[in-house]
């Protein structure tokens, strides 16, 4: 919930292009994981540099391939 007023923060599961399509046709503000360039025409991208962190995970399967069982496993051991 924003404390700014006016502001309304929308958390967005996946960015598809009809997110894009609204953000831009409402002239509307995306604060997201940097995407590269050119990810619609009618967006402009800009890198910040903020002192914040987002936390990531794994996800995956509960019963995963042979591949990703191992992946997790190495990933666990140097956690």
């Amino acid at each position: 919930m924003s404390k700014v007023p006016g502001v309304t923060l929308i958390d967005m599961e996946q960015y598809t292009f009809e997110e894009f399509n609204t953000c831009a046709a409402n002239g509307d503000l995306i604060v997201a994981r940097t995407f590269g360039t050119d990810i619609h025409p009618m967006i402009r991208t800009i890198p910040v540099e903020w002192n914040v962190t987002i936390g990531y995970g794994l996800f995956y399967p509960i019963n995963p391939s042979e591949a990703v069982r191992l992946f997790v496993d190495a990933m666990t051991a140097v956690r």
